[in-house]
């Protein structure tokens, strides 16, 4: 038996999505925006089941299903703030782009379809993202998500949408460590050399399944946890005797020349450092910190 197969080079349509104005319900005329270069898209379907055993039986008597859950993940190298934000902001802060907004997806592949590859399109309706990392080194500044979907059903020829306008093919280059400039921390009015940056703001997405409904009626962001980590070549020790003191401070850390993402009473937790006979680079220290609160906005 022999039939074409799927590689990821077979992707028509990349990942783009469009905002909703009712959670679930894509617009009836939607233009997409591009998703940015995504280096990865990962689906993930479960089917939530009980399974049910009898007396006298070594065997299981019934698997039911009980529900469904739907999410993806995607990393990709950002060229704008757009989605960047709708993973972190709150509605509060930022009323255009924030993650109380809920979006479709769309991605299309060219799949077997009957011994012919065609077009079928993934489509995920009513996602709602639940946690963004963003990490910044020398070569690139990477964006990991993970967005919780009320839908993605099974792909099909049919995208299902009535004029859709699909998103343009992109051609900025995305954001590297370079992109930023020079003293790309700040923290507490002092910057510093910055040899790697991360974060990861995480928004406990409470899924309210009703009961009767196989699917979740819809996903509510709840509670932020902001954390991360960075490593600072020595220059003095302000950083230590806050983490010592646990001081909140206010920090922001640059992205690109017209991105940055501001904190509000960043904590520095604990720090660390090895001291090495055999190391060869710059002293620097590694930092750990949680904050009040985040705001991916436009720099400087």
């Amino acid at each position: 038996m022999s039939f074409p197969v799927t590689t990821s080079l077979r992707v028509v349509k990349p990942l783009q999505y469009v905002v909703e104005a009712t959670r679930g319900v894509t617009p009836t005329t939607p233009t997409f925006i591009n998703a940015g270069p995504i280096q990865e898209f990962t689906p993930n379907i479960e089917t939530n089941s009980v399974n049910y055993r009898m007396l006298g039986s070594p065997d299981l008597y019934k698997v039911l299903k009980t529900g469904e859950r739907f999410s993806f993940d995607i990393t990709f190298n950002p060229i704008d703030r757009l989605l960047l934000s709708k993973g972190v902001n709150l509605d509060s802060q930022d009323v255009t782009h924030n993650r109380d907004q809920s979006l479709t997806f769309l991605l299309s592949q060219q799949m077997n379809n009957a011994g012919t590859l065609s077009e079928q399109y993934i489509v995920a309706k009513g996602c709602t993202c639940d946690s963004t990392s963003v990490e910044i080194s020398l070569e690139a500044v990477n964006v990991s998500q993970t967005w919780i979907a009320n839908d993605i059903p099974i792909p099909t020829t049919a995208h299902g949408l009535t004029t859709p306008t699909f998103a343009s093919v992109i051609t900025a280059s995305p954001w590297t460590g370079l992109t930023a400039g020079a003293s790309s921390l700040t923290h507490n009015g002092n910057t510093y050399v910055l040899r790697g940056f991360s974060c990861t703001i995480a928004h406990n997405t409470d899924q309210f399944q009703p009961i009767g409904e196989s699917n979740v009626f819809a996903t509510i962001p709840t509670i932020r946890d902001i954390s991360g980590s960075f490593d600072v070549v020595h220059k003095d020790n302000l950083l230590s005797t806050d983490a010592e003191n646990v001081t909140a401070r206010a920090a922001t850390i640059k992205l690109s020349t017209d991105t940055k993402i501001t904190f509000t009473d960043m904590y520095i937790t604990s720090y660390s450092e090895t001291i090495s006979a055999t190391a060869t680079e710059a002293k620097t220290i590694s930092y750990n910190f949680v904050a009040k609160s985040a705001l991916v906005e436009p720099a400087p």
